[in-house]
């Protein structure tokens, strides 16, 4: 039987001392006794790491532990009140290398040979939602991040007040966050399913649990303040280790377009998201904040805990097996570079400083709103990539490589990717294997911006653009998890 071991540590004192915690951050450990060697997936309480810092983390961890940084993955669960990579130094790598390998050194002596339960069950209620859309009124396809209302009697999230802000603030008129007369609908298709794994003992002792959902977690980052918190990830690890009594790993899913559907009210800010010196912010979501953050934390609270309840009421409708049959698989997939961004801090000024000169060229001249998105495309892309390309693309070449893994426990297959994966890869991925506990889980391996389809990069908008991989990535991803996950079954 195959032995496994989970444990948790606690990040916090990582030096991440220049804000206060709301809430502790913390890494998870899973520890696999597979037959050709363990393998071991941690998940931690940060944003993101490049996938340079992922590559010397995993070696870090694998040279301690004299195994192969094939057998590591590090997954981050992205939630937006976290360190990520450009917060990393020299100092906080050490440190965190150091309790990494103290926890996975507790999950692995602590690792018995175990039996398993898989669930899967919807979640009771909406509680996400697809951020992108076609706004109406000249504006295309695009993109907000929160900030939704809803209207009496009707569950869909409505846009209006988001779109009627942003045609504002495009055309330089003082932003106007309130509901237009007709709706502005978000709902298209997420995904609902809660995924979650038991480990046990063969005492029925229980050993740790996985659980798995999709939603940007940035609630916490909408409060007027700024601090460290896990968002409902944590929540959700809390509920499930007052329920279990055991240390619970939360996995990320393929959230790149997908956002929680809080119910809160939220005010414009004067200086938050993109107050840039000329006044040109053509960005999805400008200076919201929530009116009350006793508010926002009971939303967050209320999403997490709803996740939690899902996860053990799947959990619930299966008995435990014995875990005989897992298997684990890591290869790195060679993507094309998107050769159309900045490569250089100093190009990304000067690009900046010459596409604002359009804009406000555009705007003296009241051109329509249907020209400037055009302008919004490649100007969003410049200030939301400009600042962490240089950590991403290779110094020389048109390829990046980018690691994927696979892993199989019984009957449940796992596909790890790496950037910000959207739930339309999952969708396609699932017809293919429908037949199993399939889990896709995002944010594995580094990261190089969102990984859009096809569709999105003709579309234009937020995800389309944001990415340092190329037009063909999405389906090549597609194909190299497919070939991957068909080796473990």
């Amino acid at each position: 039987m195959v032995k496994v071991g989970l444990a948790a540590a606690d990040i916090s004192g990582c030096g991440w001392d220049d804000i206060p915690f709301r809430m502790p951050l913390e890494a998870s450990c899973l520890g696999l006794g597979l037959v050709d060697g363990p393998f071991l997936v941690f998940s931690l309480d940060m944003m993101d790491l490049f996938p340079s810092q992922d590559d010397d983390l995993r070696g870090r961890i694998g040279r301690t532990l004299g195994c192969s940084d094939r057998r590591i993955v590090i997954h981050t669960t992205h939630s937006h009140t976290t360190p990520w990579g450009l917060d990393m130094t020299a100092a906080r790598m050490d440190s965190l290398t150091n309790v990494l390998v103290g926890c996975v050194s507790r999950a692995l002596e602590q690792a018995q040979p175990a039996r398993i339960r898989c669930g899967r069950s919807e979640v009771p209620c909406r509680l996400s939602i697809n951020r992108r859309a076609e706004a109406g009124g000249g504006l295309g396809v695009q993109t907000f991040w929160y900030g939704y209302q809803y209207r009496a009697g009707d569950d869909r999230p409505d846009a209006s007040a988001l779109a009627n802000e942003m045609q504002n603030r495009w055309l330089g008129r003082p932003g106007r966050y309130e509901p237009q007369l007709e709706p502005v609908w978000f709902d298209g298709p997420v995904d609902p399913w809660v995924h979650a794994i038991a480990f046990e003992a063969l005492d029925g002792k229980p050993i740790g649990s996985l659980v798995r959902f999709s939603a940007h977690p940035h609630l916490a980052s909408c409060s007027g303040r700024r601090f460290y918190d896990p968002d409902f990830p944590g929540v959700v690890r809390r509920m499930m280790a007052k329920e279990l009594g055991v240390p619970c790993m939360f996995l990320q899913g393929t959230d790149g377009n997908l956002v929680p559907a809080e119910r809160v009210k939220y005010v414009l800010h004067p200086t938050r998201h993109g107050g840039q010196p000329d006044g040109v912010y053509m960005g999805a979501t400008a200076s919201l904040v929530a009116t009350n953050d006793d508010e926002l934390f009971a939303e967050m609270d209320r999403i997490g805990s709803t996740i939690a309840q899902t996860a053990i009421k799947g959990l619930n409708r299966d008995a435990s097996s014995p875990l005989h049959i897992a298997a684990a698989r890591h290869e790195r997939g060679s993507f094309d570079v998107n050769r159309n961004m900045p490569l250089t801090q100093s190009e990304v000024v000067r690009m900046r400083r010459c596409l604002a000169a359009e804009v406000l060229a555009f705007r003296r001249i009241g051109g329509p709103l249907s020209e400037l998105r055009r302008l919004a495309n490649q100007i969003n892309s410049v200030d939301y990539v400009g600042y962490w390309v240089e950590h991403v693309l290779p110094k020389e070449g048109d390829k990046i490589e980018l690691p994927i893994s696979a892993v199989r426990l019984g009957d449940a297959i796992l596909a790890f990717m790496p950037c910000e994966v959207m739930a339309d890869t999952t969708f396609e991925l699932r017809k293919e294997f429908a037949d199993a506990h399939f889990w896709t889980v995002g944010h594995s391996g580094g990261y190089g911006g969102y990984l859009p389809t096809q569709k999105m990069i003709d579309e234009g908008g937020y995800e389309g653009r944001q990415t340092a991989i190329g037009y063909d990535s999405e389906p090549q991803m597609r194909r190299e998890v497919s070939r991957l996950l068909r080796k473990l079954r």
